[in-house]
């Protein structure tokens, strides 16, 4: 059996959709288990922080490359995150998948007024996943992802794209809503996590729409209290529960910045539900006006519109 070290930023297997599930998926294939930046550094004996700082993306990347040159020759196969190492060429063979946008995103981040986002994800990004891509085999996980490996300079050299468990993730007939969404014509639901707020535009289009339930299920830890009475939290959802909130949901909202290919999209869709996207993930790529609303421009005002034609569909509908 080819023995194989899994590498990615962090490893919390609930973390809907994103890298965390990938990896989790692949730990099941090869028998064997993710290891994480936190893990790694461990590993090497040396400290590790939680919190974001400015060169935390470089010191992590020599982290692993620290690692992978001191264990290496244990194993047959590397497959990791791109930048989960970038310095240290490894000598054994390595596959590198590419999930994170980030001169994208950050120009985007800028625009809207995110300053630090010219050093955390315009400037070293980019530049690391160009040096992990100079070692390997890389790997897109969606045609949005392989056009921005074009514009950086990175070599692609497959697209792999997930998909949804079509035969779990389905329209269900005459589908009953519970009674705790009654006093609400109209749900609106959002899967993610928050942040930085420069971006975070979810609380503006909540305030904006106090007639929509909104259903926010996070992956993670909700670190902030929210007293709205038209907002329901959840977080850390099993797939089960998550069917049934996208069966009752009028819209899924995607507003996130960091999926190149998002997952919870392509399951909202699956389930017949309207999804609104952003300039992110393999929806657009494969874009059908059946599914929802494109937003264009990254913005609470377009996001808004895009909730009005939905809504107004919809009561057509009924």
């Amino acid at each position: 059996m080819t023995r194989t070290l899994l590498l990615n930023w962090y490893k919390d297997k609930e973390i809907i959709g994103g890298s965390e599930v990938i990896f989790s998926h692949l730990a099941e294939m090869f028998h064997t288990k993710v290891i994480s930046a936190e893990e790694a550094s461990a590993y090497m004996g040396l400290p590790y922080y939680r919190e974001h700082y400015v060169h935390a993306t470089i010191d992590r990347a020599i982290v692993f490359d620290k690692f992978i040159e001191k264990y290496e020759n244990e194993y047959d196969l590397i497959i990791r995150n791109s930048c989960c190492g970038c310095f240290y060429k490894p000598k054994i063979p390595t596959i590198n998948l590419f999930q994170d946008q980030s001169k994208w995103i950050g120009e985007v981040m800028q625009k809207n007024g995110f300053e630090r986002a010219l050093f955390d994800l315009i400037t070293t990004p980019p530049l690391l996943q160009k040096l992990c891509g100079e070692t390997g085999i890389n790997v897109a996980n969606s045609n949005f992802m392989k056009q921005y490996l074009d514009e950086i300079g990175v070599k692609c050299h497959h697209v792999i794209e997930l998909g949804a468990d079509t035969d779990f993730f389905k329209p269900i007939a005459d589908m009953i809503k519970p009674e705790w969404t009654n006093n609400y014509k109209h749900i609106g639901l959002w899967v993610g996590k928050f942040h930085f707020n420069k971006y975070n535009l979810i609380p503006e289009i909540i305030t904006a729409n106090p007639d929509i339930l909104w259903i926010l299920v996070f992956s993670g830890d909700v670190k902030k209290k929210v007293f709205a009475s038209n907002v329901v939290v959840y977080q850390d959802l099993p797939p089960s529960a998550l069917q049934q909130l996208y069966l009752i949901a009028d819209f899924t909202i995607n507003t996130s910045l960091y999926e190149s290919f998002s997952l919870t999209s392509v399951e909202s869709a699956s389930c017949n539900t309207p999804i609104i996207i952003n300039r992110t993930g393999i929806v657009w790529d494969w874009w059908d006006e059946r599914l929802g609303e494109r937003v264009e421009e990254y913005s609470v005002e377009k996001y808004l519109e895009a909730i009005i034609k939905i809504m107004s569909f919809r009561e057509n509908m009924d």
